[in-house]
């Protein structure tokens, strides 16, 4: 018997000769027992595209899940007909990179029949730069109160505009009036980039805010 050495390098001499084998054979190689792990960066180019007709609501693939207990990979959506949604974390862990991501699949994918957008920056302004989207209603800052205000507003005339439709057709909520066959109300999706400044710039439109979300 020898070395530890020598029985590892008798070890890679069968490997390579297996692997020579089957190569000159013709023989595929089995697939691995671990998916291969996720690129450090993911394009929007290579998500899997959505069906927009088989989505229910507004949905935008945002990045790609790995579940290895599954052994699954696949596009992670999100809806913004479901529910609010919050994204958390702390400093520079990619929280506004993560709704200019939302923001481009959305332009990507829809038109402005389909979902109309307004935002709210209060982080560093870096969301001005979608102001000229066809999707976009408008992007207002922190600063500009006259037009936060306005935009609340705008949302509970628009509110109170859809209750009045929803009542005259019997239907209860916008998706069920989507599932009815009705296709001129599109979606509305409101983001505020730094939810914490807006509540200190914003105290006093707490209330209206909570009734915006609910």
């Amino acid at each position: 018997s020898g070395s530890r050495d020598d029985a590892r390098n008798q070890l890679q001499v069968i490997v390579d000769y297996v692997e020579e084998y089957c190569q000159a054979a013709g023989i595929k190689q089995l697939n691995g027992i671990c998916l291969p792990a996720l690129h450090d960066v993911i394009r929007g180019s290579e998500l899997t595209p959505i069906n927009k007709a088989a989505a229910q609501g507004i949905v935008v693939p945002v990045g790609i899940y790995d579940d290895p207990e599954r052994q699954d990979q696949d596009n992670y959506c999100m809806n913004l007909s479901d529910n609010n949604s919050y994204i958390i974390g702390s400093a520079m862990t990619g929280k506004t990179t993560l709704l200019q991501t939302i923001l481009l699949q959305l332009m990507r994918y829809y038109t402005p029949q389909d979902v109309n957008v307004y935002i709210i920056d209060c982080g560093n302004m870096t969301l001005k730069v979608f102001e000229d989207s066809n999707i976009i209603g408008g992007v207002t800052f922190a600063a500009e109160e006259d037009r936060v205000i306005n935009l609340f507003k705008l949302l509970f005339r628009i509110v109170a505009e859809r209750k009045k439709i929803f009542s005259e057709k019997g239907l209860g909520t916008h998706k069920a009036y989507k599932e009815a066959g009705y296709t001129d109300m599109p979606q509305i999706v409101l983001i505020i980039d730094n939810l914490a400044s807006f509540r200190e710039y914003y105290d006093n439109l707490s209330d209206d805010f909570l009734a915006l979300s609910r």
